[in-house]
């Protein structure tokens, strides 16, 4: 049982269906750099993203799939997304979190073929939603507290380098960022 996400170009036919069990096996080891923080294959783009019981596993358009490790506290992953280029992948970590009986979403991470993982943590509240903006060369999260007074708090983040190149704190009126748009709703 899991997740699977999986988006087709425009110019490739309909390969078939997922029927019954699926087997998704890794890349070898010797593909994949040693270290978590440098995770990396020499794919082109990604062609699915599926999310079971043995943890997240990313295919790509020339079918290898990378198992990326799980992080700290892992207990699942959610809001699987690919970017509307293929050429990025992402999803919420879902962690224990002490003062809960169920997981939050404290870290986004996102994978682009070649390029190292990248994990986003915004200003360390939980995530509550987010999207590839710019053909996944940036990321918007929506952030929040799980209770109480609502804070919300949106940022723009740059993919490659980690920087913040935007944020807005509040209502999303018809003031706040077009990246912001759509978040949270």
């Amino acid at each position: 049982m899991g997740n699977i996400v999986l988006q087709s170009s425009p110019k490739q036919e309909p390969m078939g269906h997922l029927v019954g069990p699926v087997t998704v096996t890794p890349i070898p080891a010797a593909a994949v750099s040693k270290t978590p923080s440098a995770l990396t294959t020499k794919a082109a783009s990604v062609a699915a993203i599926f999310v079971g019981a043995d943890g997240t596993n990313i295919i790509h358009d020339d079918g290898t799939v990378l198992r990326p490790p799980k992080e700290k506290e892992q207990v699942g992953a959610s809001s699987l997304r690919i970017s509307e280029d293929k050429s990025a992948v992402g999803w919420l970590v879902d962690s224990d979190f002490c003062c809960t009986s169920y997981p939050l979403q404290l870290m986004l991470v996102v994978h682009r073929p070649g390029k190292p993982l990248h994990r986003f943590t915004g200003d360390g509240r939980a995530i509550f939603d987010w999207k590839f903006v710019g053909d996944g060369k940036q990321v918007a999260l929506y952030q929040d507290y799980p209770h109480g007074t609502p804070a919300q708090h949106y940022e723009l983040r740059d993919v490659e380098t980690d920087r913040l190149i935007s944020k807005w704190d509040g209502d999303l009126t018809p003031k706040a960022p077009m990246w912001a748009q759509g978040l949270g709703q």
